[in-house]
């Protein structure tokens, strides 16, 4: 879950149950803390999107923002979606991954809000494909992208024979303004890697 400003606590429910036992998308919902010793806490669904969610972020203009995974005709295993979300839960997908040969698919963790006012974040697989990178859909990538909806990716994993490939789990920005995170495999034994990411340089 994360809280928001005016103490407000959101998050996701994986999984909305439809005809014919599948299981697909989630929910979001919206919990507000009782006062005092002992009170109850209230709790709603306000809103659903298709795919999985990652975790919510909270962006500087007091909605909600996220990643999840949504199929299309481009993209018949789900390349996966940026969506933005109010308070009231009012859904938008800002941006669907797979729109480019070199883009991002299947983003593999929860936004980043930098200084810079922009969203960052990676995807587990996608990029440019390279002599590093045997995955024909790319070893992943770390994108920016705006609160307006404009991705660009910033850099793909893979690039050189020391690479961490197929970024996952949490990333963040240090104290330093650089981007640290992890990758399931590639590096010197092919176990992953834990990288730095400064921008406009490679890790």
């Amino acid at each position: 879950m994360v809280q928001a400003h005016d103490g407000t606590l959101y998050g996701t429910i994986d999984g909305q149950c439809v005809s014919g036992g599948n299981v697909t998308g989630f929910s979001l919902f919206k919990a507000v803390p009782g006062s005092g010793t002992g009170a109850v806490t209230t709790a709603e669904i306000i809103g659903s999107l298709p795919g999985g969610g990652y975790p919510l972020i909270e962006g500087n203009d007091g909605n909600l923002y996220g990643t999840g995974g949504e199929v299309n005709s481009s993209c018949p295993l789900g390349c996966g979606t940026v969506f933005r979300i109010t308070p009231s839960g009012a859904a938008t997908v800002l941006y669907t991954f797979g729109a480019g040969p070199s883009d991002g698919h299947s983003p593999s963790g929860a936004l980043v809000l930098a200084r810079d006012g922009n969203f960052y974040g990676t995807t587990l697989t996608g990029g440019t494909p390279n002599a590093n990178c045997k995955a024909s859909n790319g070893c992943g990538t770390f994108y920016r992208i705006t609160p307006s909806g404009t991705e660009t990716v910033l850099y793909s994993f893979g690039t050189n024979a020391s690479d961490g490939i197929g970024p996952s789990g949490a990333l963040l920005q240090a104290s330093d303004g650089n981007f640290y995170g992890t990758t399931s495999a590639g590096g010197a034994a092919n176990a992953g890697t834990v990288f730095k990411l400064v921008l406009g340089t490679t890790p």
